[in-house]
């Protein structure tokens, strides 16, 4: 049986980087405690996009260029703080199951938690952060929205306050919204 081939093998033996730049950028990603592909990125090694592309090679599944064009109704079953904390998008409904777009292919987490929630098979997508942000903005509308309790005269005891936050709690939930101040 063959051994699986790294990402990081990848990128040496498709000439994107040396053994030596790599063994630098893989230290100080740790030093610094960011990704690589964020390292990559800052020091000019690939853009955005030749990542996704690069990573759509890897893990041998389709690159989707910005701009995305998505389901709503699909957007709208998975909670926002799940879209947004895996940078995932669904895009369409393809025979039993979901095209989904993700920034890293490689992140079962994130497909597994989509299965669960959809209850379908994940046709894998993949796209720049930048997509995934911009796209998310446009299925919010125009972004994050921000939900205020209006403040009333309330009498305060215990079952007050949890009737109040539970209501705030409900609209925010049913707006999908991202913060409530």
């Amino acid at each position: 049986m063959a051994a699986k081939v790294t990402f990081e093998t990848f990128l040496v033996e498709n000439q994107v980087l040396t053994q030596d730049l790599l063994a630098n950028f893989l230290k100080d990603s740790q030093a610094r405690k960011v990704g690589l592909f964020q390292v990559l990125i800052e020091n000019n090694i690939l853009t955005e996009d030749a990542l996704a592309e690069t990573l759509s090679k890897f893990y041998q599944v389709d690159y989707a260029p910005p701009p995305l064009k998505f389901d709503v109704d699909l957007v709208k079953k998975i909670p926002i703080f799940t879209l947004r904390r895996y940078k995932i998008i669904p895009l369409a409904k393809v025979d039993k199951g979901v095209t989904l777009a993700m920034v890293d292919p490689g992140n079962i987490l994130a497909t597994d938690e989509v299965r669960r929630l959809l209850k379908v098979e994940i046709k894998i997508v993949c796209t720049t952060e930048r997509a995934i942000t911009e796209a998310l903005g446009r299925a919010q509308g125009s972004g994050p929205q921000v939900v205020q309790a209006k403040t009333q005269e309330v009498h305060v005891d215990n079952a007050g306050i949890i009737s109040l936050a539970e209501k705030v709690l409900d609209s925010a939930f049913k707006k999908r919204t991202s913060d409530i101040h």
